[in-house]
């Protein structure tokens, strides 16, 4: 069974305690576990999609390839954070899952996923909650796409990304390091290569980023960068935004002195 440092656990964690039950369903979900390496495609887009992924450690991505062989990354995926929780109503991917890093994943099987939200509606609520995550993620990136020139384009994603990296434990108070090179970051930001490049040494000559281990991007200055950027993380930290809520489902509470109902007869 999972412990408290697993970054999914974490995650939900953030809305109350995990009972013996809701322990036993999580497991359940983890027990499928996938190697992969780096590059290598888990979802191909056009298939039919028979599983749910949960990424346990490593990155990943989602993205959507054009018929002349671009490629637009729609998002990542850190520890504890997943893709294809409605698999069980959108059938064929149209995105191309992948893994950014060596990676380990739970499979889940869209039957058993599907068993679960019909057994448990407190759990059905925290993987909806789950899936409203990846929702919130989606439109910053429209908004960074659209609105954003590309210094506070490029700014904004590390904030955000070193915001995710902590939530999934991945921070140890040094240079956070993000295994992003500049070519994947611009099939993220819509920015060639030359382009990202050129963003890349402002922020650097900033004292903001600098080149990480294995071609890498380090964070050295989050606080400027993000003042840079204009990041508000309120959308990504749980509770810090206050909607940290308890599960809707709830025991009904006891009724009031003198209005129960006679047994009956």
């Amino acid at each position: 069974m999972p412990d408290d440092n697993d970054p999914l656990i974490l995650r939900l964690l953030a809305h109350g305690a995990l009972d013996a039950a809701e322990r036993a369903g999580l497991d359940a979900l983890l027990d499928d576990r996938v190697e992969a390496a780096a590059g290598e495609v888990l979802e191909a887009a056009g298939t039919e999609r028979r599983h749910a992924w949960i990424v346990l450690r490593g990155w990943c991505l989602r993205s959507r390839l054009s018929e002349d062989g671009g490629r637009q990354v729609v998002n990542f995926l850190l520890p504890g954070e997943t893709c294809g929780l409605f698999a069980i109503v959108f059938r064929r991917a149209e995105h191309e899952f992948s893994a950014l890093t060596d990676a380990v994943l739970a499979r889940v099987p869209t039957p058993r996923l599907s068993s679960l939200f019909a057994s448990s509606p407190r759990m059905a609520w925290l993987l909806t909650w789950l899936a409203a995550h990846d929702e919130r993620l989606l439109e910053e990136q429209i908004v960074r796409l659209g609105l954003k020139e590309s210094p506070h384009r490029l700014a904004h994603l590390l904030c955000e990304l070193q915001a995710r990296a902590t939530v999934a434990g991945l921070d140890n108070g040094e240079a956070l390091q993000l295994p992003l090179t500049q070519a994947v970051l611009g099939e993220t930001l819509g920015l060639s290569r030359v382009h990202v490049n050129r963003v890349f040494r402002e922020l650097a000559e900033a004292g903001v980023v600098d080149t990480g281990e294995d071609g890498g991007i380090a964070i050295t200055d989050l606080a400027r960068l993000r003042r840079i950027a204009r990041f508000d993380d309120h959308h990504l930290v749980p509770g810090a935004d206050g909607n940290r809520r308890p599960s809707p489902v709830a025991t009904p509470p006891a009724a009031r002195p003198g209005t129960q109902k006679p047994p009956a007869a």
